[in-house]
């Protein structure tokens, strides 16, 4: 149920506001760039020390 509810509004989003959705997309590379170096190697701590 909330699948379908999830699909019906991002449908009625990108039809209803179109550009608005598009222009977004072109920055989601972009911010996906940090957000990824910042969960991939946040948990890397120290380069040789293995106990």
């Amino acid at each position: 149920m909330l699948a379908v509810i999830a699909a019906i509004a991002g449908a009625l989003l990108f039809t209803q506001h179109q550009a608005h959705v598009l222009g977004a997309l072109l920055w989601l590379p972009l911010l996906a760039c940090p957000l990824m170096h910042v969960f991939m190697h946040g948990r890397q701590r120290g380069g040789g020390d293995h106990g």
